[in-house]
């Protein structure tokens, strides 16, 4: 069937429009999903997503890590900031995964809790510890056994999500809680005792941003933006605190005080120190956590093949 002159350019135009459409479903499948918990470290992407002039991230802040893992297990999210502990328990599942930035190191803001009155470590045989058990919080338990005199079993173990750590400790549901900032800051200037944090264990519990491989080499330079604009971000965190609380604000509960609080149990590592980590440092790190955790049967075996460190997307977005 023929086409008449007067339908061409109906015709063209309508192509003209699918394509622009194409296009546009293109980019948005380019802009990374990424999800996070409410841990001061991820703060950076928040303030990167807020201050970028074009989208680079669809983001969301998930109510726990567990609810990252099972958003990544699924397919819902491309990337997920969890700690290393986490991503090697998705590994050891068999899913592909891979680190591509080392977003920050917990040096403190990681602790076990109790209430006043409970003075050490050991004196909580026979009280309740609430626990994230399927998150860093297992890491963290499984780490004060091994550091201290409190054994396996002596304490009652109550599974709860970091979202309601900070009720539960309140209700007297648990008398004590492994938790993270800024929980952990909120409950020790309400008095909690501080028994145990990452402090005592420190380069172990390393949050850092994974993806799947081919997520990656489909998507490499979309990824390399959301990387250079948190670079800058978190730079300005730590530089220009001010200015980064006001642009926060409405998502950071709490005044500048609290933020800081939070913060100081943190450390972003400097571009040196990442480009250490994504180097090999990270991987022998990864090496000797899936060694603790298959231990203490956090995973069966160390994965194999299924985990790996990817250093060529901060070298691209730190030009």
């Amino acid at each position: 069937m023929s086409m008449s002159p007067r339908a061409f350019p109906v015709c063209a135009c309508l192509l003209a429009c699918l394509a622009m459409l194409g296009a546009c479903g293109d980019n948005r499948a380019a802009t990374p999903r990424v999800a996070s918990n409410n841990w001061p470290g991820y703060w950076p992407l928040y303030l990167a997503v807020r201050q970028a002039p074009e989208p680079i991230a669809h983001l969301t802040e998930l109510r726990s890590a567990t609810a990252v893992m099972r958003a990544f297990r699924n397919g819902a999210i491309d990337i997920a900031a969890l700690t290393l502990d986490e991503a090697l328990v998705l590994a050891a599942e068999g899913l592909e995964v891979c680190v591509f930035l080392v977003v920050d190191v917990s040096d403190g803001g990681d602790a076990l809790l109790a209430r006043p009155s409970i003075e050490s470590v050991a004196a909580l045989a026979g009280h309740r510890i609430g626990v994230e058990a399927s998150a860093v919080g297992a890491y963290l338990l499984s780490r004060i056994y091994d550091e201290t005199a409190l054994e396996a079993g002596a304490p009652t173990i109550v599974e709860i999500p970091v979202s309601d750590h900070a009720r539960a400790f309140a209700n007297g549901e648990v008398d004590a809680v492994i938790t993270f900032d800024p929980t952990r800051a909120q409950l020790v200037a309400d008095g909690a005792r501080e028994l145990f944090s990452s402090r005592r264990i420190p380069g172990e519990i390393v949050d850092v941003l994974v993806a799947r491989p081919a997520y990656l080499a489909r998507h490499r330079d979309a990824v390399v933006r959301l990387v250079r604009a948190w670079q800058r971000a978190s730079r300005a965190i730590v530089e220009e605190r001010d200015a980064a609380f006001a642009a926060l604000s409405g998502f950071v509960q709490g005044d500048r005080s609290r933020l800081d609080a939070a913060l100081a149990g943190i450390v972003f590592p400097s571009v040196d120190a990442q480009r250490a980590l994504l180097d090999g440092e990270l991987a022998a790190v990864a090496m000797r956590l899936g060694e603790v955790m298959r231990r203490h049967d956090l995973i069966a075996a160390p994965p194999s093949g299924r985990f790996d460190v990817e250093a060529a997307i901060f070298e691209a977005a730190s030009r």
